[in-house]
């Protein structure tokens, strides 16, 4: 079906898709990341005393999810105490998330390439708007299948004559 309606449809979602979950919310959803670590490492430093869960805009109150208090006391027992985040962590995750997201850019680029390469014709078999005179086109098939296309021109042209430079013409050395 390559070249169909079909496949470019389904192209096109595939792009649409790609870009709104990886390229626009992936991108939203790890720099919200990189801000909590900011606010972390910074919170660390100012108050090093303060669990994380306690400040985060995104963490839910734990015993607002449970009626019975020890259920709650067991889901905050993992909890951090301080908001200290080894360096190595953080770094390594702003490292491996910028190489993801410029692999997801380069990806990108090779889905609309190779659904270009669908439905754009090769180089020298587009169609010309103006076809020379003297130029014939012709389109077969082999015997084990393969088309071919045979292109025969004739083209005559005019040179201009050449002219004797005299030598007071020509230009001294450098």
């Amino acid at each position: 079906m390559t070249g169909s309606t079909l496949q470019l449809v389904n192209g096109a979602f595939l792009l649409v898709s790609f870009a709104g979950a990886r390229l626009v919310y992936g991108t939203y959803m790890s720099v919200s990341f990189v801000f909590d670590i900011y606010r972390a490492v910074r919170l660390s430093a100012n108050m090093p005393n303060t669990p994380p869960l306690a400040i985060s805009p995104f963490a839910l109150n734990a015993t607002t999810l449970y009626d019975n208090p020890l259920q709650a006391l067991q889901v905050v027992q993992f909890a951090p105490k301080t908001p200290y985040i080894p360096a190595w962590m953080w770094g390594s995750y702003l490292a491996s998330n910028l190489v993801l997201h410029a692999l997801n850019w380069y990806w990108y680029g090779k889905m609309i390439s190779a659904i270009r390469k669908r439905f754009d014709p090769p180089l020298g078999t587009r169609k010309a708007e103006d076809v020379k005179e003297g130029t014939t086109v012709s389109q077969s098939v082999d015997a084990s299948g393969r088309k071919l296309l045979g292109v025969e021109s004739v083209e005559l042209r005019k040179r201009a004559p050449l002219q004797r430079l005299e030598s007071s013409e020509m230009p001294p050395p450098n």
